[in-house]
């Protein structure tokens, strides 16, 4: 999924059994674009995070995560790349 925003196209959630798989995915999105991209990547998706930065993107900004009535978020599968930003509304 990827929305064009005034600023940049936005590409997430990708969801994918591996790195390869995730960019394959974000090329296709991004395919034929011209304009800034955005991807909002979980930080422990450190491979993706590195195959970004040696294709050009940068690291802007590291949003905090927020719980309540919970000492830790529940460990995920590992298949999250991308997440649906806030800004999609």
């Amino acid at each position: 999924m990827s929305i064009d925003g005034p600023i940049n196209r936005i590409i997430g959630p990708l969801v994918a059994p591996n790195v390869a798989t995730t960019t394959s995915l974000l090329e296709k999105l991004a395919s034929g674009h011209k304009g800034r991209l955005r991807v909002d990547v979980p930080s422990e998706q450190k491979m993706f995070i590195e195959t970004l930065m040696n294709s050009g993107f940068i690291v802007v900004n590291q949003p905090p995560i927020m719980v309540k009535n919970n000492d830790s978020i529940h460990k995920r599968n590992g298949h999250l790349f991308g997440i649906a930003a806030q800004i999609f509304g």
